[in-house]
């Protein structure tokens, strides 16, 4: 199995027969069409409808990037996504009480990820900032846990 990565701008996919057909102005390569895991489309690379249906038909995903590299999009089958999963966590993120908890945990993780990004730039840098950085991080991620709204969370993330 592969991965199609079409980079270059204005390139253009083709089902052809049994093959993926990547054109281009001065270029033309096929591929097997069983032997495709996914494609990453970026810029303005184009792809026809009938490989689009093709690949909807055997769950292979297309994810679509800007020029920058930058998500735009993506183009999946029903039956690759847990429907049932994605309504629960819908459910769970409407109640205000798991919402705040799930904000607590993901707020204190970066805090942590923060903190151990200084201690490794300290043990060769040795500043006393970044100390006094970690210090501060330290007495505000003290209030995280304790925290019951939201709004004051972002603040403290905000500051962190």
């Amino acid at each position: 199995m592969s991965s199609i990565y079409v980079v270059e701008s204005g390139a253009c996919l083709h089902k052809d027969g049994g093959c993926l057909l990547v054109e281009n102005k001065s270029v033309k390569v096929k591929y097997p069409l069983e032997s495709v895991e996914n494609i990453m489309l970026c810029s303005t690379a184009q792809i026809s409808s009938e490989l689009l249906q093709y690949l909807m038909r055997k769950n292979i995903p297309v994810v679509w990037l800007d020029g920058c590299g930058r998500y735009l999009g993506s183009v999946q089958t029903p039956s690759s996504i847990d429907i049932k999963k994605h309504l629960q966590q819908v459910r769970l993120l409407w109640k205000r009480t798991t919402y705040n908890e799930m904000a607590k945990k993901i707020i204190k993780a970066k805090t942590n990820s923060q903190i151990v990004v200084l201690r490794r730039y300290n043990r060769s840098a040795t500043s006393e900032k970044v100390v006094a950085a970690i210090k501060a991080i330290y007495a505000i991620a003290k209030n995280i846990g304790k925290c019951e709204d939201y709004q004051k969370l972002m603040g403290y993330e905000g500051v962190i």
